[in-house]
């Protein structure tokens, strides 16, 4: 059964829950706040709440000390406190059967506020319709219920849809997909709704802006909305927000797309990739995006993937941002940036991933694959299926010779296995620095605060 927010949080004493801690640090990073829909597009001020991003442990996070054997062998319970977040914290512990650390179902994020007006749409009527009708930049309010498809909604620019909430006695959208119709269709917001049964033959996603970079519209914002049972479940253009949402059990992709400026934060990807999917281009991940610059990943639980990844970027990705992340229990490697450049990694937990990959540099909770200038500090990983972190380097048409396979940084990650520098047909310059061992010494797991957070 899905997991409702109002109880997936962690509760305040369980056999399985991370404790209070002496370990806690003077300095607690900033509250968390999750913006109102009117405040959080991206090109606004982050606010204070992003002032505290993690750079290492010091950061003054509640860690708590677990002992690892040496090799990643089964681990002891690590034990932290909150620190004085309101939001809901993730990890904390070296146990990935801790399901209120590690969480192993869907979580239903609760509703957003509704904004006062908006044009109501009973349940089961056609919505498009009603875009038809009005005027672009309207407010739909979806009632409980079902709206059928097959079929796609186009919007018009700015139009906004809230439905009542996401799962079980929600708004449900089913066999029915949103897409822009052209790029003019920018600034659509969606809002506490579950869509599922979208299908167009494994070409585009249930909710898509993106549309493979062809016209694509910018500034879409998806939040507090549950999207599963689909071939792709959402794919958005630039300078877009995907807040607050659940991504499960679609056949192919969680999401995908992105391109300049999209924020990602505080998501569950979970159970997306799933056996015997029709893949021939080999481009299905819990969350696979091409061809991105400057997006932010912040706060994502990324878990129970298919092979090859969990969160996976390819096509030349740069200057992108993987900050606070969890990924988790992944068939394939825990995070892969492939053929990218100039991307940072920092204080995201990857544990118990490459356990079902034919590809030995999967076998790892953070791989740069032919990718040059990338950085990863103030990590955690253990219990992988290989290394904590992982260089492979390849000389390939689209990643060719030194400059694109060079001058990686893997320096101050906490890990139970070193680093290993895997190179096939090239001998590239890399930056290895000291990345502390647990070797029964004890490794420091932060918690974090990650997935949906309403």
């Amino acid at each position: 059964m899905p997991l409702s927010n109002s109880s997936s949080a962690f509760p305040e004493a369980s056999p399985d829950t991370p404790e209070a801690s002496s370990r806690t640090l003077a300095r607690a990073r900033a509250t968390p706040r999750v913006a109102s829909p009117a405040d959080r597009r991206p090109g606004k001020s982050p606010r204070s709440w992003r002032r505290g991003q993690w750079l290492l442990a010091l950061s003054g996070v509640a860690l708590a000390t677990a002992m690892l054997p040496t090799g990643g062998a089964s681990a002891a319970t690590s034990t932290a406190t909150p620190a004085h977040h309101s939001g809901i914290l993730r990890g904390g512990t070296t146990n990935l059967n801790n399901t209120n650390a590690y969480p192993n179902k869907p979580i239903i994020p609760g509703p957003a506020k509704i904004p006062a007006g908006g044009v109501p749409v009973p349940a089961g009527a056609n919505i498009q319709s009603y875009i038809d009708s009005h005027p672009a930049g309207t407010q739909f309010n979806l009632a409980a219920g079902t709206y059928k498809g097959p079929g796609v909604l186009l919007p018009k620019a700015g139009d906004k849809f809230y439905g009542v909430k996401a799962g079980p006695g929600g708004t449900l959208l089913s066999g029915l997909g949103i897409h822009r119709p052209n790029g003019s269709a920018t600034n659509v917001e969606v809002h506490n709704i579950s869509i599922t049964g979208y299908s167009d033959g494994g070409k585009n996603g249930a909710i898509d802006s993106d549309i493979h970079e062809s016209d694509p519209a910018s500034g879409w914002v998806i939040s507090n909305s549950e999207i599963y049972g689909n071939y792709l479940g959402a794919s958005v253009g630039s300078n877009s927000l995907v807040e607050n949402n659940t991504f499960h059990d679609n056949s192919c992709k969680g999401a995908a797309g992105g391109m300049t400026g999209t924020i990602w934060r505080y998501n569950q990807f979970i159970h997306n990739n799933l056996p015997g999917v029709s893949d021939p281009s080999g481009d299905c991940a819990g969350i696979k995006v091409t061809v991105e610059t400057n997006n932010q990943f912040i706060g994502n639980l990324i878990s129970d993937s298919g092979h090859p990844a969990g969160g996976w970027m390819d096509v030349s990705c740069h200057g992108n941002t993987f900050t606070d992340n969890i990924s988790y229990n992944n068939n394939g490697s825990g995070f892969t940036d492939e053929t990218g450049y100039n991307n940072t990694f920092t204080n995201n937990i990857a544990a118990g991933n490459g356990i079902n990959t034919p590809d030995p540099w999967r076998r790892t909770g953070i791989v740069f694959q032919s990718a040059a200038g990338d950085t990863a500090t103030g990590n955690y990983a253990w219990r992988n299926n290989g290394p904590g972190i992982t260089i492979f380097e390849q000389d390939r048409h689209d990643a060719p010779g030194q400059a694109r396979n060079s001058n990686n940084t893997v320096q101050g990650n906490y890990l139970d296995i070193a680093p290993a520098v895997i190179k096939v047909n090239i001998d590239a310059p890399q930056h290895v620095g000291t990345n502390p061992l647990s070797h029964g010494n004890g490794i420091q797991v932060p918690q974090i605060v990650a997935g949906p957070q309403m």
